[in-house]
C-alpha cells in the first residue's frame, strides 16, 4: 500500500517532469513576445543539435584551449542568444496546468532547462578562460535568470523549484572557483545586485501549493466513478489500488485531514533549522499517533519538502558568503593601493594571553558582560579563544590578520578590524571562511580598572558592536576592583 502512494507523488513531484516529450515549437500558452518561456523553448529547439560527445564536454573535465571545446562554445551560441533574450523578461509561464492536471501533471521543459543551464555555464568557463570574463559574467547572470524563472517562488511547485537551485547552486560553484582575488571581485561585483536572496520562503509556497492541488485532485477521483475513458484511465493508473486497500471513504477522509498536515508542516518552514528538526520530530509523532497513511507519504516521505528547505538556507549562505568574499577583496585591494602593507605595533603588544576584563569590575554594567571569554594571540598569527553558546563554554582556533580601516566611532581614527580564518591558510586573508571577526581593536587604559595593577587593557567590539575588553592573564589585583562610579 505504501509503495501505492508513493507513486502518487513521485509522478507528481519528479517523474512528470520527464514524462512527455518536448515539442518542435512553443505552445499557444506560451507564444508572447513578453513571455520569458517562448525564447527558452526556442533555446531548447536550438540545442537539438548537441551530439553524445556535446553532452560528454558540457559536464566533464575539459581543456578550454581544446579545439573541441570552441567547437562546443560556438554550436551552443544560438540556443545561448535565446537564452539571454527570455533572462531579461520579468515573465515567464510555463503553460503549466497543476490544479486540473494534479498528480497528473506534466514538467516537460525541465530536462531541457537543465541542459541549456549547462550549455551557458560551459561557455562561461569557456569564456573566462579566453579571458572574455564580462562575456562570462553575462552568461551567469542569464543562467541565474532561468533559474528564477523556472522555479518561480515555489509556484510552478517543488519539482521546479529542486530545480531552480540545483542550477544556483552550480553557478556559485562556478563563481567560488573563480573569485580567488580583487580582479574576480570586481567583475562578479556586477551581479551583487542579487542579493539579498531567498527573503521569500518558496518551499512554503511550493508546499501550500501541492496542498490545493493534490488534496482536491485526489478526492475528485476518489469520490468518482465516471465512465469518461480519461477519466477512468488516470483513476485506475493512480488511485484504484489505494481505494481497494483502504475502503473509498477512508481514503476520502484521509486525504481531507491532510490538508491541515500541509498546512501545519508549511508553517514550519519558517523556522530555523535547530527548532525545525525539533519540531518536524514532534509532528512525525503526531502522524504516527493520528495513523494517516496519506499524510505520512505525501508530507513525511517526500524527499522534496526537506531538501528544499536545506536547499534554501545553504544557497542564502552561500549568497552572503559570496558578498562578503567580494567586499573583503575589494577592501584589500583599496588598501593595497593607499597604503603599503606594514606590521602594525599592535601585533607585537597583543601577543599573549588575555582574560575578561568583566571580571574586574564590581558592578560590571550589562555591556561588558561579553560571550568571548579568554583569547590567546600566539606567535605565526595563531589565536585561540574561548566563548559562551547556549550556556556552554567552547572554543575556537585559526589564524589572523588586520585590516586597516577608519571607524565612524573613533573620530576619525583608523582603528584596526580582526579577521580570523580557518588555521589551514597560511594567509587568512585568502580564506573566504571568516570564523572571528573583531572591530575597533586597540590596546589602551581604562578608567574603570587600577591602572597601578592591570596597566593596559585590550579593547575591541564584535560584530553586532558589542564591546569586549581584556586584561593580561595573570594580572592580579591588589585593592578593592574599580567602583562602577569610577568610571
Amino acid at each position: 500500500m505504501k509503495t501505492i502512494l508513493v507513486t502518487i507523488v513521485a509522478v507528481f513531484l519528479f517523474s512528470a517532469a520527464f514524462s512527455e516529450p518536448l515539442a518542435d515549437e512553443p505552445s499557444a500558452s506560451v507564444r508572447q513576445t513578453t513571455n520569458a518561456a517562448f525564447d527558452y523553448q526556442r533555446a531548447f529547439k536550438a540545442m537539438s543539435v548537441l551530439t553524445e560527445d556535446d553532452h560528454k564536454l558540457l559536464t566533464g573535465e575539459v581543456n578550454y584551449e581544446n579545439p573541441a571545446a570552441k567547437s562546443l562554445a560556438l554550436k551552443v551560441d544560438p540556443a545561448l542568444s535565446h537564452l539571454h533574450l527570455g533572462s531579461v523578461k520579468p515573465d515567464c509561464d510555463w503553460g503549466l496546468n497543476l490544479k486540473e492536471e494534479g498528480a497528473a501533471a506534466a514538467f516537460p521543459h525541465l530536462a531541457k532547462v537543465r541542459l541549456l543551464a549547462k550549455c551557458a555555464l560551459f561557455r562561461a568557463r569557456y569564456n573566462w578562460a579566453q579571458g572574455r570574463k564580462q562575456a562570462s559574467v553575462k552568461d551567469l547572470r542569464a543562467t541565474l535568470a532561468l533559474a528564477d524563472h523556472v522555479g518561480a517562488k515555489g509556484n510552478n511547485g517543488f519539482v521546479s523549484l529542486v530545480t531552480q537551485y540545483e542550477i544556483e547552486a552550480l553557478s556559485l560553484s562556478f563563481i567560488f572557483e573563480r573569485l580567488k582575488n580583487a580582479e574576480a571581485a570586481e567583475i562578479f561585483a556586477g551581479i551583487s545586485d542579487r542579493i539579498p536572496r531567498h527573503t521569500d520562503n518558496a518551499p512554503k509556497t511550493a508546499l501550500l501549493l501541492e496542498r490545493e492541488v493534490i488534496v482536491p485532485w485526489v478526492k475528485q477521483y476518489v469520490g468518482s466513478s465516471s465512465s469518461d475513458s480519461a477519466e477512468k484511465k488516470t483513476r485506475v493508473r493512480f488511485l484504484d489500488d489505494l481505494v481497494r486497500g483502504y475502503g473509498r471513504q477512508r481514503t476520502y477522509d484521509a486525504v481531507e485531514e491532510t490538508r491541515d498536515h500541509y498546512t501545519k508542516v508549511a508553517d514550519l518552514l519558517d523556522l530555523p533549522p535547530d527548532e525545525f528538526e525539533e519540531q518536524y520530530a514532534l509532528y512525525i509523532d503526531e502522524v504516527e499517533m493520528a495513523r494517516n497513511p496519506f499524510a505520512r507519504i505525501v508530507i513525511i516521505d517526500c524527499p522534496a519538502i526537506k531538501r528544499s528547505y536545506y536547499q534554501r538556507r545553504e544557497l542564502i549562505d552561500q549568497w552572503l558568503r559570496f558578498k562578503a568574499e567580494v567586499d573583503r577583496y575589494l577592501a584589500v585591494s583599496r588598501e593595497d593601493s593607499q597604503v603599503p602593507r606594514r606590521r602594525l605595533p599592535l601585533e607585537d603588544e597583543i601577543l599573549g594571553e588575555w582574560v575578561a576584563g568583566e571580571i574586574y569590575f564590581a558592578q560590571p554594567p550589562v555591556d561588558v558582560q561579553q560571550w568571548i571569554k579568554t583569547i590567546s594571540f600566539q606567535a605565526g598569527s595563531s589565536i585561540k579563544w574561548t566563548y559562551v553558546s547556549e550556556g556552554k563554554m567552547r572554543e575556537g582556533a585559526g589564524r589572523y590578520s588586520f585590516l586597516i580601516g577608519p571607524s565612524p566611532e573613533t573620530a576619525g581614527r583608523q582603528l584596526p578590524t580582526l579577521f580570523v580564518a580557518p588555521e589551514r591558510y597560511s594567509n587568512p586573508m585568502l580564506s573566504s571562511v571568516c570564523l572571528l571577526k573583531l572591530t575597533d581593536v586597540e590596546i589602551d587604559f581604562d578608567a574603570r580598572l587600577h591602572i597601578e595593577s592591570i596597566g593596559k587593557v585590550l579593547k575591541a567590539k564584535d560584530e553586532n558592536g558589542k564591546p569586549l575588553i581584556f586584561v593580561r592573564r595573570g594580572k592580579k589585583v591588589s585593592s578593592q576592583p574599580a567602583d562602577a562610579a569610577d568610571s
